[in-house]
């Protein structure tokens, strides 16, 4: 089977727009979008990042993000100026509820610079 479903690919399409059948997998199967598997981290958190999977865990290191997402405990945010809210979520309809509640207090894209990351990738900032 399946761990995930990509619904944001590299060159910035929703793939699930394009493919409404997808939609189907909301709720069973989690939606992450593509992203930079090469090059400096460093550039990498301060690019205008598009598209983020927020979950719901004790912890925000990997193996609590994959027990979220395998539990269903993750919505996928893609930013888009075309929708009416400015943002397209993909995941379980009680959690897309809490952020859309909590807009202000998680968007990424009206927040000032990225905190500072060590090598590991953990903020100190």
């Amino acid at each position: 089977g399946y761990s995930a479903l990509v619904v944001f690919d590299a060159a910035g399409r929703d793939v699930v727009r394009q493919n409404p059948d997808l939609e189907r997998w909301i709720g069973r199967l989690p939606f992450v979008p593509a992203g930079p598997v090469h090059g400096n981290l460093d550039e990498w958190f301060n690019d205008p990042v598009q598209a983020r999977v927020l979950f719901w865990a004790k912890g925000f290191r990997l193996a609590d993000f994959l027990a979220a997402t395998a539990r269903g405990l993750s919505v996928c945010v893609l930013r888009n100026p075309d929708s009416a809210e400015g943002v397209i979520y993909y995941g379980r309809p009680e959690f897309v509820n809490i952020l859309k509640l909590r807009l202000n207090d998680w968007q990424w894209w009206k927040t000032k610079a990225a905190p500072e990351r060590n090598a590991s990738g953990e903020s100190h900032g």
